[in-house]
């Protein structure tokens, strides 16, 4: 403690200070670092994402369309910290999907099956029916009759969620170039 007529400071205090401010230096550091790299892009919700001649240049344009906003999210912050993918609109039903469709002319949808308005494979029929939009089915029901509703109304792959972000991230690319992706059912896949 120094008390000389000047400010009374506690060793504490002075010790705070002196490890406080480089130690805040690194969370901040560390931030800046991750939205440099493009990590907090990832977590921007899709009406922030720029449009334009930025979402032209990643290449694969994506609509997620769940009736989750977990699942949506967890969508988003995969897809959107691949360079080559680019999430252009999220739906929550099939009714919603068909008309952004039309509106944002994605290359690739990646539906769920099971929702409240239009269920998803008639919704993925109604996107294959009207133009060069491919399906990619993502749901937690990957019973035999689902695989083989979706490839009847033409969904061109099918991954079931329990599969990890690599298949995922495959499927997308694959559906993409126009190639069948089924591997939660291989017999399924030619």
């Amino acid at each position: 403690m120094w008390t000389e007529g000047r400010i009374m400071v506690e060793w504490y205090v002075v010790l705070a200070f002196v490890l406080g401010v480089p130690l805040l230096a690194v969370p901040v550091g560390y931030i800046w670092y991750l939205n440099g790299a493009g990590f907090y892009r990832a977590f921007r919700p899709a009406e922030v994402a720029e449009k334009g001649p930025a979402a032209e240049e990643a290449g694969i344009r994506v609509l997620v369309v769940d009736d989750h906003a977990m699942v949506r999210e967890g969508l988003r912050a995969l897809l959107g910290a691949q360079k080559d993918i680019c999430i252009v609109g999220e739906a929550v039903n099939g009714q919603e999907a068909v008309e952004m469709v039309s509106q944002l002319s994605p290359d690739v949808v990646l539906m769920d099956i099971r929702m409240p308005v239009m269920n998803g494979v008639e919704a993925a029929k109604r996107i294959t029916e009207g133009g060069q939009t491919r399906v990619l089915m993502l749901t937690q029901y990957d019973e035999d009759d689902n695989v083989f509703a979706s490839r009847a109304v033409g969904a061109l792959g099918f991954v079931p969620k329990r599969s990890a972000g690599p298949e995922l991230l495959q499927g997308i690319r694959a559906v993409h170039q126009g190639k069948r992706y089924m591997p939660c059912i291989a017999s399924y896949a030619a």
